[in-house]
């Protein structure tokens, strides 16, 4: 039985750009996920990108989370981007979030969800398990008759009749 999978490749998409800083100069700063798109089907390499605009303070950091682990610094401030690597991860859905520091706070927590497919890894279900199983059953039966077969010719035992 053939199973067809759709997958839709994000590798490296340009990261869209915008203009930094809020212009008011109050308040937090803010951060945004502009690539990937939420709930987007993803496999391999893949380029978390966004935006992060000041507040009262200038920019210091902009992190990237995946699920409940650890921040990691972003490459840039206003414009950042991260590769995550999709193949360290189970299948399935994953949250991605960001945030944007300053001297004295950080934006409230950005956040997209993605769905991750690597088709390099065997899917097993129980059909491919007793699949396994039967040709297994199937080999040592067939070495049983073969063995008992000769062990019969060898007593002289055949298949006619001695008289």
């Amino acid at each position: 039985m053939a199973l067809g999978m759709l997958f839709i490749l994000v590798l490296s998409v340009p990261c869209a750009a915008g203009p930094g800083g809020r212009g008011d100069g109050t308040g937090a700063p803010r951060c945004t996920i502009t690539s990937p798109a939420n709930g987007t089907l993803v496999r391999g390499s893949v380029q978390v990108c966004g935006t992060a605009q000041k507040g009262s303070e200038p920019l210091t950091m902009v992190q990237v989370r995946l699920d409940g682990g650890d921040w990691k610094f972003a490459d840039g401030l206003e414009n950042w981007t991260l590769t995550l690597e999709t193949t360290l991860l189970e299948d399935g859905e994953h949250t991605v979030y960001a945030r944007a520091s300053d001297a004295n706070q950080s934006s409230e927590n950005a956040s997209v969800k993605i769905l991750v497919r690597n088709p390099d890894r065997p899917v097993r279900s129980g059909l491919d398990l007793m699949c396994v199983v039967m040709v297994i059953i199937t080999a040592g039966i067939a070495a049983i008759v073969v063995i008992a077969s000769r062990a019969r010719t060898r007593m002289g035992m055949t298949g006619r009749r001695n008289r």
